[in-house]
């Protein structure tokens, strides 16, 4: 008798909630064309070179075969094999919906239910899917850390920038406790100490969860590996928003370091959904404020998002067709 409601109930959410997300996105995207103008922007979109942009194409493409070979480590050591097709699909599926329900926590719960949904367990596929995104993080912070004090050291940074790289460095800090806690058994001990003796709901859940995410300090078959693939992916996926900026005009060697700062911070910030079009344009505003035609920069922004949503159809095409295996049959 109540299903009928509930289910209306929710759909009325989801609408709703895109409803929302499409004002905002409509409203982004009004209000930067009134603030820079549609024919300044229409004239930096057609300059774009559209080899640049298929050479930013391939280098994401690339990204996530790596990533999804990362992928698989951190579930093999969590006890979950997949088979190299099954991986890809979910890790690409996970990608479209990180870029069509604005973030990435959408795409990371994506997979973590299609492992449930297969008979694996889920609690171990949240945790190995934690770590993988954890290790992006990581390796995103390590390379903002380094430009941030590159710049400083080199050329100083105005009020906004030094915002930044405060809160760069605050990230690096807050992934050093959380690799701390995952590696050290001292650390371990402390928490699930504070963690006995605080009034947390479901406490042996989360302790259940806490102890999947563990890995032993001197596990370097799964350090070493994932750390160097993390690396590897993050660079390519900042060298997507270089080569977009690059089919612009924007790239020299004055201003390289610039991408290894505000792609990091953008990255780490807006995980949560987002309306498409913030991102973009919080992106365009912080290279426009390190010095950038903003014009360009705007369409930079754009340029890269529409070059990792055209990647991600593949995911999209996989979902669609259905061909996902799980241990219930297709889904």
């Amino acid at each position: 008798m109540t299903g009928g409601p509930v289910r209306t109930g929710a759909w009325l959410k989801r609408l709703l909630s895109f409803t929302a997300k499409l004002v905002v996105t409509v409203a982004v995207l009004v209000y930067v064309v009134w603030k820079l103008g549609w024919e300044d922007i229409a004239a930096a979109a057609v300059r774009a070179s559209p080899l640049w942009l298929l050479a930013a194409a391939a280098l994401f493409f690339a990204s996530c075969v790596l990533g999804v070979a990362q992928w698989q480590i951190l579930l093999r050591n969590r006890g979950i094999t997949l088979p190299a097709q099954r991986a890809f699909d979910l890790y690409f599926i996970g990608m479209f919906f990180n870029n069509f329900v604005f973030g990435m926590v959408a795409g990371d719960a994506v997979r973590v239910a299609y492992l449930k949904l297969g008979n694996e367990s889920g609690r171990r596929g949240f945790a190995a899917t934690f770590l993988d995104r954890f290790a992006g993080c990581w390796a995103l912070s390590a390379f903002a850390v380094v430009a941030s004090a590159w710049l400083v050291g080199t050329k100083g940074v105005g009020a906004v920038m030094w915002y930044t790289v405060a809160g760069l460095a605050a990230a690096f800090v807050l992934f050093a406790a959380v690799m701390a806690v995952l590696v050290s058994k001292r650390v371990q001990a402390w928490v699930f100490w504070l963690l006995d003796r605080l009034p947390v709901p479901q406490r042996p859940r989360i302790r259940g969860i806490i102890d999947e995410m563990l890995l032993e300090a001197h596990d370097w078959h799964i350090l070493l590996p994932v750390g160097v693939i993390s690396m590897v992916v993050q660079a390519l996926r900042i060298g997507v928003h270089v080569l977009c900026a690059a089919a612009l005009g924007l790239v020299s060697l004055g201003n390289l370091h610039y991408f290894f700062i505000v792609v990091p911070f953008l990255a780490m910030t807006m995980v949560i959904p987002l309306p498409f079009g913030i991102r973009e344009a919080a992106e365009g505003s912080l290279f426009a404020m390190a010095g950038f035609q903003p014009e360009a920069a705007m369409v930079m922004g754009f340029l890269a998002s529409v070059v990792g949503i055209a990647v991600s159809l593949v995911g999209a095409v996989r979902f669609v067709a259905g061909r996902v295996r799980t241990g219930r049959g297709s889904v």
